[in-house]
């Protein structure tokens, strides 16, 4: 039931599906991840949809990747302001644009 709950509230923050936020907080205080706070989950939920853009435009080929760079920029930007916050987080390393290469 635990891990079923847990996909729920991934999927959600992930694609923001139907569940309400009041819902996924009830159901992770009582069972799913009572060590993590909403904030933290929101964050999750920003790497991976940068994860999701990432595999995406490497798919769809070479003509989106100025998109791709855009979207980076934007997910760092807000993962910045919210990882400032949390301390977990502090020493995650990450790859300058600089460094990334389009084929």
């Amino acid at each position: 039931m635990k891990s079923h709950l847990l996909i729920l509230s991934i999927v959600s923050l992930v694609w923001g599906v139907m569940v309400s936020e009041k819902t996924l907080l009830i159901l992770m205080s009582k069972s799913v991840l009572p060590i993590f706070s909403s904030r933290r989950l929101i964050v999750l939920g920003l790497i991976f949809r940068s994860l999701i853009h990432f595999e995406f435009i490497f798919v769809n080929g070479e003509k989106e990747c100025s998109v791709f760079i855009l979207l980076h920029v934007a997910f760092q930007f807000s993962q910045y302001h919210l990882l400032k916050r949390l301390s977990f987080l502090h020493g995650r390393p990450s790859a300058p644009l600089s460094k990334i290469s389009c084929p």
